[in-house]
């Protein structure tokens, strides 16, 4: 393991320098799998998330001040996003997302912190979507998205409240 730490810490650097972004992506679309063959995902997942995020985000910001290349990667983003949306199996997906947040919840610390974090974060996250993409829908998309929305917050968020404190929800928006 120490000749591999040292590669990594002394000679990755150097040996990739020379390396072009489309063979580096040849690289650990080869490499990856075979790297990952017998490693517990459920353990490394956060921890490779966790060690990239900040250099994901320098390498954001960097790469985003560059003249043109937030219009490129707008433009990217405008041709995949959408392609990925219609190919993706929504309904398996949530379920998934389901399920892992249903034994998340039996987590002392995941229990008593994110509920908080979700209330304060999604507001923020939707609000965008939501005044781009509802006001080009048609009306009665919009009120079907609307109706599904209001009945599951009334569902799952308001299940002890009074009729009254219901309406007074709705009214108040």
């Amino acid at each position: 393991m120490s000749v591999m730490k040292h590669m990594m810490n002394g000679m990755m650097p150097v040996m990739m320098k020379g390396v072009s972004s489309e063979e580096k992506q040849e690289m650990m679309l080869k490499m990856m799998p075979m790297m990952m063959a017998d490693i517990d995902m459920a353990e490394m997942m956060p921890k490779m998330m966790a060690a990239m995020l900040p250099e994901l985000l320098t390498m954001k910001s960097e790469f985003t001040s560059q003249d043109d290349a937030g219009e490129k990667m707008l433009d990217r983003m405008a041709n995949v996003m959408p392609n990925m949306c219609e190919l993706i199996d929504k309904k398996a997906l949530a379920e998934k997302k389901d399920a892992m947040i249903s034994k998340l919840m039996d987590r002392e610390v995941f229990r008593e912190r994110m509920p908080k974090c979700f209330a304060k974060g999604m507001p923020l996250m939707v609000r965008g979507f939501f005044e781009h993409f509802l006001p080009v829908l048609s009306k009665e998309k919009r009120q079907e998205f609307v109706s599904t929305v209001i009945s599951m917050v009334l569902e799952y968020g308001a299940r002890d409240f009074s009729d009254e404190e219901k309406r007074a929800l709705v009214s108040n928006s």
